[in-house]
């Protein structure tokens, strides 16, 4: 197609659409089904399961520790205000 003049790839190109058109004519128009009754019956063979449950809602839970020498973990993990015992004063 290198060195071909404009005209025949304008008849290459349209032909082309002419067949796509022509093959979408011959499909016809496909009706919905709105109704779950109207679903075919197939047999599979074996038993089709739901999905396994998905992860819950909100932020994942932080399973690695960081290590000594990572930035970060040198501190203690505490909760709350650490307060000193009254035999050490």
């Amino acid at each position: 197609m290198k060195d071909l003049p404009v005209a025949e790839l304008a008849d290459g190109i349209r032909s082309k659409t002419m067949d796509l058109l022509a093959r979408r004519r011959k499909i016809g128009v496909i009706h919905p089904l709105p109704d779950k009754s109207q679903w075919p019956k197939v047999n599979l063979g074996f038993k089709l399961l739901p999905p396994l449950a998905k992860r819950d809602v909100g932020r994942q839970r932080k399973n690695r520790i960081v290590g000594c020498l990572e930035k970060g973990g040198g501190k203690p993990k505490t909760k709350g205000r650490v307060v000193p015992n009254k035999e050490d004063q």
